[in-house]
């Protein structure tokens, strides 16, 4: 793996971070993700409670997307800026 030092000003940024974060350009371009190495505060748990999953899973009105069409749509909005 190589290693890229970061300036003073991005570590600092990056330091604040609690959560993974995509890192782009000023023009919107992905360089690639970060993240932290706070292993302890990384909860990965549902922020939601088990009732509330079980109570969406169940709501037959809602609309579900599959990976695929979910990045489909990025991919076509992000063409279109």
């Amino acid at each position: 793996m190589s290693i890229l030092i970061a300036d003073d000003q991005l570590a600092a940024k990056l330091a604040r971070a609690d959560w993974p974060v995509e890192i782009c350009t000023r023009d919107g371009r992905r360089l690639g993700y970060f993240c932290p190495a706070k292993p302890a505060n990384h909860n990965l748990e549902p922020r939601i409670s088990e009732e509330e999953i079980q109570r969406r899973l169940a709501d037959s009105d809602s609309e579900s997307f599959t990976a695929g069409q979910v990045e489909s749509k990025l991919r076509e909005l992000r063409g279109s800026r």
